[in-house]
């Protein structure tokens, strides 16, 4: 199964939607998280574009740029719930008899923004099905990972942000993918 998580910084223009889905399809992705899509006009509404479904988070005139998720239509996705604040979408799919949640992700660059939502997020998934975590979250844990000091956990998220991986987060796929320590969520740290 791909997987992709995108920050597309807007997706208003035709042009760059065009570009999306040509690369979308290009691509064969199974699952994309698409992040910063500021296509408030569309929140909360879902379609069909021929293999895919599209399902949309976000609020108009709110403070986040909202979450989308394109999943492809033989993962049989399900909307689970869309967060009122456009942080997060959860959308059930069935991966080879499995049910998984695919949780697309949208992290403020304020702290105590992102602690709310880890707090929100903990109590969604914590009675919910193996997951996957996607999106921009936002933060990193060490100065030398981000590009700004927005970006850099304090000692109280933290102590919320290791609640959650504790209750939440089973797997840690970046590190299996990579074989490296550093963190998925850290997206802040530009990776090579």
């Amino acid at each position: 199964m791909k997987v992709v998580t995108w920050n597309v910084r807007g997706i208003c223009s035709p042009s760059k939607q065009y570009g999306m889905w040509k690369t979308i399809f290009n691509s064969e992705w199974d699952i994309l998280c698409v992040v910063e899509h500021k296509e408030h006009a569309k929140s909360g509404s879902s379609f069909h574009h021929k293999q895919y479904h599209v399902f949309y988070a976000g609020v108009n005139g709110g403070p986040y740029s909202g979450v989308m998720l394109i999943i492809r239509d033989s993962l049989k996705p399900v909307v689970v719930q869309r967060d009122v604040h456009g942080r997060f979408l959860v959308v059930e799919v069935n991966y080879e008899g499995k049910h998984i949640w695919v949780v697309g992700i949208y992290g403020s660059n304020v702290a105590r923004h992102r602690m709310e939502l880890w707090r929100c997020l903990n109590q969604v998934l914590l009675h919910g099905r193996s997951s996957f975590l996607l999106g921009d979250f936002n933060m990193c844990s060490e100065v030398g990972q981000s590009t700004s000091m927005h970006g850099l956990m304090d000692a109280p998220e933290r102590e919320v942000w290791d609640l959650f991986m504790m209750d939440v987060v089973r797997y840690d796929a970046w590190t299996w993918i990579n074989g490296n320590d550093v963190g998925y969520t850290f997206q802040s740290a530009q990776y090579r």
